[in-house]
């Protein structure tokens, strides 16, 4: 459901998972009769959206069709204030999985390679000094062992990716990949698969 109006009984709280490895901000607010619940990752590259009660907003949600009194999901907020635009994908990890965007966007996949890369550099590093400088001759075997497992698994995470995203651009999408498609169409956004974002719209 798509709906617009402004921020009324805006409370900010905050959530973790039951690991307490990931942290959310919730924002929780009223829109006309609606009672609507929006959830955004809070850690240090995340983005924070800046709202206020009173911000007129544009949003989509999985809202109650009346007052009922129960709690919607916004999947989507666009504060029309100043024009930024967030997207919550980021709680879609741990909760709401009947009725969740999809994770692992394109941007999301990169970063993890990236974190992939950064930590596995400097563990091969580690492992080759030791094998080199440990012993009195060096573990050549162990050392290509360890560069193979290394390989082979940055590969299959790289080709799992693009496996998805060539399935994904034919057509055959998962619930959660469809729900994400009519979410960024919502806001005439390019398809999920670009591989970055337009200015003042975040990924939360």
């Amino acid at each position: 459901m798509r709906l617009e109006g402004r921020l009324r009984e805006l409370r900010l709280t905050r959530e973790a998972s039951s690991g307490n490895h990931l942290h959310f901000d919730v924002y929780r607010f009223s829109l006309g009769e609606r009672r609507l619940a929006f959830y955004c990752l809070r850690g240090n590259r995340c983005v924070a959206p800046f709202l206020a009660a009173g911000d007129r907003v544009e949003i989509v949600a999985d809202a109650p069709l009346d007052a009922s009194g129960d709690e919607g999901l916004v999947y989507a907020l666009r504060n029309l204030e100043d024009g930024r635009l967030y997207l919550s994908h980021g709680i879609f990890r741990i909760r709401f999985q009947d009725r969740a965007m999809t994770v692992f966007t394109p941007r999301r996949l990169r970063e993890l390679r990236l974190m992939l890369g950064a930590l596995a550099l400097p563990t091969m590093l580690l492992i080759a000094a030791i094998t080199v400088f440990a012993g009195p001759d060096p573990q050549w075997d162990l050392l290509w062992l360890c560069a193979i497992c290394f390989a082979t698994g940055f590969a299959a995470i790289v080709l799992s990716g693009a496996i998805a995203r060539a399935l994904w651009r034919r057509g055959w999408v998962t619930p959660r990949q469809d729900l994400t498609e009519r979410v960024y169409a919502a806001f005439a956004l390019a398809p999920p698969l670009a591989a970055s974002l337009p200015p003042r719209v975040y990924e939360v």
